[in-house]
């Protein structure tokens, strides 16, 4: 933050403490893909918990999730296989429990498409933006790790400046410090002097 310029770096640093640091609070995506959600139910349950788990997440904010919310409409009659599952979450989307989740699940051709599951972060004024940009590559992480036959992801528009951070703190300080330690073996080894070459 101390060597942003004016212009683009300025506009997304002012719109970083807007939606970010300056509420407390941000909403991330948790983005799960298409998959049998019947038979990798262990695993959809431990990316909820696991990504639940991380002190920057506001666990309650996964109490109002789709999943569970169908697990539980569901459970006088869990259904039996994966094609019952996909017709029981097609009539719990269709009932007023679940009107609320109707633009979260994608369901076509009796299949789950994707899903879209709403989360809190939490954060302080103090969190510098190396410290959001860690929970970021963290929780993206986290979701691969946790649930790769989900394609879990996670995702907000905060996370695009982030990216640019990134790619200026990390990369290019990265390849600055890879050009000078090469200039520096080639200068060693041209004049023979390390002396000279320092």
């Amino acid at each position: 933050e101390w060597f942003v310029v004016d212009g683009w770096y300025r506009d997304c640093m002012e719109y970083d403490k807007k939606h970010y640091g300056s509420s407390g609070m941000i909403w991330v995506g948790l983005y799960t893909g298409h998959a049998d959600y019947f038979e990798n139910a262990d695993e959809m349950e431990g990316l909820l918990e696991s990504y639940g788990a991380q002190r920057f997440v506001l666990s309650t904010s996964l109490a109002t999730n789709w999943y569970s919310a169908h697990a539980a409409w569901a459970s006088s009659d869990p259904p039996a296989d994966s094609a019952a599952y996909v017709a029981s979450l097609e009539a719990f989307l269709a009932e007023p429990e679940g009107a609320a989740y109707v633009d979260r699940v994608d369901v076509r051709n009796g299949q789950v498409v994707a899903s879209q599951i709403d989360t809190l972060w939490g954060s302080r004024d103090s969190d510098t933006t190396l410290e959001l940009n860690r929970r970021m590559v963290k929780a993206r992480q986290l979701a691969r790790r946790a649930a790769p036959r989900l394609e879990s992801r996670v995702w907000c528009p905060q996370f695009i400046f982030g990216e640019g951070t990134r790619l200026v703190f990390t990369e290019t300080i990265f390849s600055m410090t890879v050009a000078c330690a090469t200039v520096a073996v080639v200068l060693v080894l041209l004049l023979g002097d390390l002396l000279a070459a320092a």
